[in-house]
């Protein structure tokens, strides 16, 4: 390396939720702060703070006591945007010298967002080749992240904005094995919903090959919908003692002989754990068959993708499917003894009648768990 010795060290801060918007999602493992440790490991000594469940002084402290080269943090979603800037802000106070880079949904979606002057770079799209390089370049004695692509850099008053980066939108993606010691402190509050046990988090694939209106998922990943190699996701599930695993990707059961194969290969090893995974409603109405398999290692509920329930609706958000295909997944749930964690979406044009329709629909066909969910479509994206 030129110009230093020793490694660089990595902090990944996951950042604390709007409550009051976002009151489901403080219970995740912060998957991203795992992940880019992994991808960094033989560069730089890593550690993860978890402000949903710490507080600013600690940061400061932390900061302070562990002097991080770089620091990274992650934005889901929009009500993120002024809790990140604060924590990066915290950092800058007592690390100046400290790169900061923001990556994530609303990142990659509205980087202009997050322009600020505690913000060095922001990550557009799928991070992992991104981060890496910003990371060799710092590793190599260098600042200049203008030749990485996929960042929006810091320039003076403004930001420069690098080549865009084309993800690999290839069958199968790779990660590295994550050290879940780092997590150590946090251990005991990543629960699932409504159990509140220890609970596994992690994915089988990357983002989505659908383009429904009222979601940005398929936009931040770029276009692309890539599958983890089974035998990666099998051992992440294995190498976990917990009994409760929540698949958190969107699409898990899209691609059936993958799906499958994750089955074979955790049913070999005698695999039962209480899992919560994500559906859209034709997915279950063509391949029951791979949920009846998924039933017998633990598959006890699923976050189902109904949306709406008239074919008005369905069509105006482009999720090709129709309310017979909602009402049909529905029986197959019902038969198969699997919970529907139904999402509905809020559209802008509703009034009393639509809500009332989805009350109706939600008694007659006894959904479990009917959750409203706002809208989180492409900037720009007439609804």
């Amino acid at each position: 390396m030129k110009g230093r010795t020793g490694k660089l060290k990595f902090l990944f801060i996951q950042p604390d939720y709007p409550k009051q918007y976002v009151f489901f999602f403080p219970v995740y493992e912060p998957l991203h702060g795992l992940l880019f440790a992994a991808l960094v490991k033989d560069l730089a000594d890593s550690m993860v703070f978890d402000r949903r469940y710490d507080t600013d002084e600690q940061l400061a402290k932390v900061v302070q006591e562990f002097k991080p080269d770089i620091v990274g943090i992650t934005t889901h979603v929009a009500g993120e945007i002024f809790n990140v800037k604060r924590l990066l802000a915290i950092v800058k106070q007592h690390q100046p010298e400290a790169v900061t880079i923001t990556g994530g949904q609303h990142s990659s979606l509205l980087p202009e967002d997050m322009f600020d002057p505690s913000v060095d770079l922001v990550c557009i799209g799928p991070g992992e080749e991104t981060f890496r390089q910003v990371v060799e370049t710092l590793a190599d004695g260098g600042r200049d992240f203008t030749k990485v692509a996929g960042l929006a850099v810091k320039n003076g008053e403004g930001y420069t904005f690098t080549e865009p980066r084309l993800p690999n939108s290839s069958l199968f993606f790779e990660w590295p094995r994550f050290d879940r010691s780092l997590l150590e402190k946090y251990r005991r509050k990543y629960l699932n919903y409504f159990e509140m046990r220890p609970t596994v988090y992690t994915i089988t694939t990357s983002g989505c090959p659908y383009r429904c209106k009222f979601c940005s998922l398929w936009a931040a990943a770029r276009g692309t919908y890539r599958r983890r190699k089974p035998e990666d996701v099998a051992n992440d599930i294995l190498s976990q003692p917990q009994k409760f695993v929540h698949l958190t990707d969107d699409n898990t059961f899209h691609n059936a002989d993958h799906a499958l194969e994750i089955y074979r290969l955790l049913k070999a090893k005698g695999v039962y754990k209480k899992t919560l995974a994500y559906a859209r409603t034709d997915t279950i109405v063509k391949r029951p068959d791979v949920l009846e398999k998924w039933k017998e290692i633990g598959l006890g509920a699923l976050v189902v993708g109904m949306e709406a329930v008239t074919d008005k609706h369905l069509t105006s958000i482009n999720k090709k499917t129709s309310l017979d295909i909602n009402i049909e997944a529905q029986r197959i749930l019902d038969r198969l003894g699997i919970e529907n964690w139904a999402h509905f979406v809020m559209l802008p044009e509703f009034d009393a009648e639509d809500f009332e329709d989805i009350y109706s629909f939600v008694e007659k066909y006894k959904v479990c768990y009917p959750i409203f969910v706002p809208l989180t479509p492409v900037p720009g994206t007439p609804l």
